[in-house]
């Protein structure tokens, strides 16, 4: 009877952990940037190749190893994570992408294009994203809240009080209208063919997604780069190290048509070869460092029209340039 009971709770976690997509979900505070997460010394690994490459076997086995273990326990295991060879692709929002030529375009170059968002669910973030509270990472009131506001008090680079801002991430609930950022990316983060890349890209299903919306503010032409480099970090050349293995997909829900709109800019096939001395140390390099090993005509600046979308390993050195005129709003969900 004991053995019985255990068996039955063993299966009743894993189908519970099934119903929640087999990752945690998460959606950042408005406090922390999305990194933040990811400050403990063992994930400083992510950015070696080697440990990527290991985690991803390692982790792909226990996945393998814990589903077969339950599927021995009973005949049939309900799973609301429907697996990625049951899912099907005509209930995709991005028909027609082929998974494996996006997944070798990954691997190879280290970007693939063409999962861009229907146009009514990009209008959808847009609207949320203009009525939703945001905040300054970093910037705290006296009693230590973040200061909140609209995207439309922002106008010249700066709030009606007079401080610069830089960036704003938009708050996870909009407690006005009831509405949250996860319900509205629902479509994205259960969708078979985006699942199916990122499963097949890190080596195993995804266990757990961050989620964030940013805008990153117009900052017209009178600050210097320096200036901006050191207030805005985004700005900066630098390759993510969040986790020990991970992909993000980005889509544009403002245009990004020319480099005064604030496009990604990345330097291809640097997720797999650095110059070793970009490998330590802090994962933002400096220009004259980037300028010393890529030539110009290396950077690819990644433009497009609203709802435009791309996936990416972001262990390839990139930054963002910051808009002139207007605010760009882009979201990221990234998987690891």
């Amino acid at each position: 009877m004991t053995n019985s009971k255990s068996r039955a709770s063993v299966v009743s976690s894993f189908a519970k952990q099934q119903e929640n997509l087999s990752y945690t979900r998460q959606i950042l505070d408005s406090r922390n940037t999305p990194d933040k997460d990811y400050l403990h010394s063992f994930y400083k690994l992510g950015r070696f190749l080697w440990a990527r490459k290991l985690y991803s076997h390692l982790e792909g086995k226990r996945q393998n190893t814990l589903e077969q273990a339950v599927s021995f326990l009973i005949e049939t295991l309900p799973r609301a994570r429907v697996s990625i060879e049951t899912r099907q692709p005509e209930d995709s929002i991005f028909k027609g992408v082929d998974v494996e030529k996006t997944v070798e375009e990954m691997r190879e170059e280290g970007v693939s294009f063409g999962l861009d968002l229907p146009k009514d669910m990009a209008d959808r973030l847009y609207n949320y994203a203009k009525t939703t509270p945001c905040t300054e990472p970093g910037y705290f009131l006296e009693d230590k809240n973040p200061e909140e506001f609209f995207i439309d008090e922002v106008e010249n680079g700066r709030l009606r009080g007079g401080r610069r801002v830089f960036r704003a991430l938009v708050r996870g609930v909009n407690e006005k209208t009831g509405e949250s950022l996860g319900n509205l990316t629902e479509p994205l983060l259960k969708d078979p063919i985006l699942l199916s890349i990122m499963s097949k890209y890190l080596g195993y299903y995804p266990n757990r997604v961050t989620l964030h919306l940013t805008w990153s503010i117009a900052l017209g032409t009178e600050l210097s780069e320096e200036t901006i480099r050191k207030k805005y970090p985004p700005s900066n050349w630098h390759f993510d190290v969040a986790g020990i293995n991970f992909a993000t997909y980005y889509t544009y829900l403002t245009p990004v048509k020319n480099e005064e709109d604030g496009p990604h800019v990345m330097i291809p096939r640097t997720h797999v070869k650095k110059p070793m001395k970009m490998l330590w140390g802090s994962a933002k390099k400096s220009e004259e460092l980037i300028k010393q090993h890529f030539n110009e005509n290396e950077h690819l600046n990644i433009m497009g029209p609203m709802g435009f979308g791309f996936v990416q390993d972001p262990s390839c050195l990139h930054r963002v340039k910051p808009p002139v005129h207007s605010h760009r709003l882009l979201c990221q969900l990234r998987f690891s």
